[in-house]
């Protein structure tokens, strides 16, 4: 009986560890013999205490020595990963860095530290790896450095979409004007800084592409539902993402009305939707449209006809002689009353 219950229990502890893991599958060594992850999500388990240390990157820590386990991803499509070494089993201080086709190349992504779990600091993670369908993405699962080995997990999702509007390369497209929308910038999270050198950038951000033909066109900007202190920025194409770069800005400070206007050249622009951090999101009406052209400033807006009052004339023609010569009629004009346009 106590032979029959040891053998129960040599059996729990082995599944232990095999059981934990949905997807139990051996390591490679290096890349040549890299274990292919064929679907995602995937999670996956491995122990580098008897690997031996193939590779190494800096980011940005330059300690050698780590051993190290590769997996393999071919991606049928062009997807965003997160992987994470942040699960539970992990107990030592890792490294994770991935290869796109050719490993030793300069990797596409890499980081030693960016969070802890029970066992353990210093833990690695990656977010928002872009891959393209047709290459072989290989991870390798690296240790810090010479004494860094151990038990691991690897968790590899497909990362959503950005939502439409959320980036600089995710835009809300605009090409008919004029234009108007209600819209939010709460929940496309804040991934721009300081807007055009002032307070706001702090809070969540919502990016149009503005298609523009050319011309002097007004943009109106009102924080709705309790909003307030939100701006917008306007970028040219190149410089979407760069915070200090800006064509023309409005912002509302306390009030919820920012508003402006710029005169385009016909091309790509970007329009930011930003708040200062207090509130760090707002619901906002934007319009727009065609700035109403200024009297006079230019023949298409003369200002006239104009009515002007004037005496009426009574004229008659008299013949003017000059010596031998005629001169032929003048005219000689006496007031009246009335007006002429």
């Amino acid at each position: 009986m106590k032979r029959t219950r040891r053998l129960l229990l040599a059996m729990a502890a082995s599944c232990a560890w095999l059981c934990y893991s949905p997807s139990a599958m051996a390591q490679g060594e290096d890349c040549s013999t890299a274990t292919a992850i064929t679907s995602l999500p995937a999670t996956v388990f491995g122990n580098t205490s008897s690997a031996n240390d193939d590779y190494n990157e800096v980011c940005p820590y330059t300690d050698t020595g780590g051993l190290d386990q590769v997996w393999s991803y071919s991606p049928v499509a062009n997807e965003t990963l997160d992987l994470s070494l942040c699960g539970p089993a992990t107990d030592y201080d890792t490294k994770l860095y991935v290869y796109e086709n050719v490993c030793g190349s300069s990797p596409i992504g890499c980081n030693d530290d960016n969070c802890s779990n029970l066992n353990t600091d210093f833990i690695s993670e990656i977010f928002g790896l872009s891959v393209t369908a047709g290459n072989t993405y290989y991870i390798v699962v690296d240790g810090y450095d010479a004494s860094s080995n151990g038990n691991y997990q690897l968790d590899i999702t497909a990362a959503a979409p950005p939502s439409l509007g959320a980036t600089c390369a995710n835009p809300i497209v605009v090409s008919t004007f004029p234009f108007s929308t209600s819209n939010s910038t709460c929940g496309s999270i804040n991934d721009y800084g300081t807007q055009c050198s002032t307070s706001y950038g702090g809070g969540e951000d919502l990016v149009f592409e503005l298609q523009m033909p050319a011309g002097n066109f007004d943009i109106d900007l009102t924080a709705t539902n309790g909003g307030s202190y939100i701006g917008w920025f306007l970028k040219d194409a190149a410089d979407c993402a760069v915070a200090s770069s800006c064509l023309a800005n409005a912002t509302s400070g306390s009030g919820t009305v920012a508003n402006g206007s710029y005169t385009f050249a016909a091309g790509t622009y970007y329009l930011i939707i930003d708040t200062w951090p207090s509130p760090a999101c707002s619901d906002f009406d934007l319009d727009i449209q065609a700035a109403a052209a200024t009297p006079g400033e230019d023949c298409a807006t003369a200002i006239g006809p104009v009515a002007v009052a004037v005496d009426e004339l009574s004229c008659v023609n008299t013949l003017v002689t000059s010596g031998d010569f005629q001169d032929g009629p003048a005219a000689s004009c006496s007031s009246g009353s009335g007006a002429t346009p």
